[in-house]
C-alpha cells in the first residue's frame, strides 16, 4: 500500500543469523515513531523489525530503499 509499486523480499542464513532484506522503489526512510494512534495506517513496521531483530538498518538500493535485519536462529535449551 505505502511503496506504489513491487517489493523485494531476500532471505539468507549468514553465521546462525537469519538476515530479512525488503527493497521497494520508495526513497523515503523508515522512521522509528514515537507515538501512534490507533488511527494510523502506518508507522508500526519498523517497531515490529526493531523488536523482533538483533540488528537491523536500511541502504539505498536502485533509487529506492533496502530494510533488512538480522535474527538469530539456533538450537535453544534443551
Amino acid at each position: 500500500m505505502h511503496t506504489d509499486g513491487r517489493v523485494r523480499l531476500d532471505l539468507a542464513l549468514i553465521n546462525g543469523r537469519l538476515r530479512v532484506a525488503v527493497a521497494d522503489v520508495s526513497p523515503r526512510t523508515p522512521v522509528k515513531p514515537t507515538s501512534i494512534g490507533w488511527e494510523a495506517t502506518g508507522g508500526r513496521g519498523i517497531l515490529l523489525v526493531e523488536a523482533m531483530s538483533a540488528t537491523w538498518g536500511t541502504l539505498p538500493v536502485s533509487g529506492g530503499k533496502q530494510v533488512w535485519s538480522e535474527i538469530p536462529v539456533g538450537r535453544g535449551p534443551n
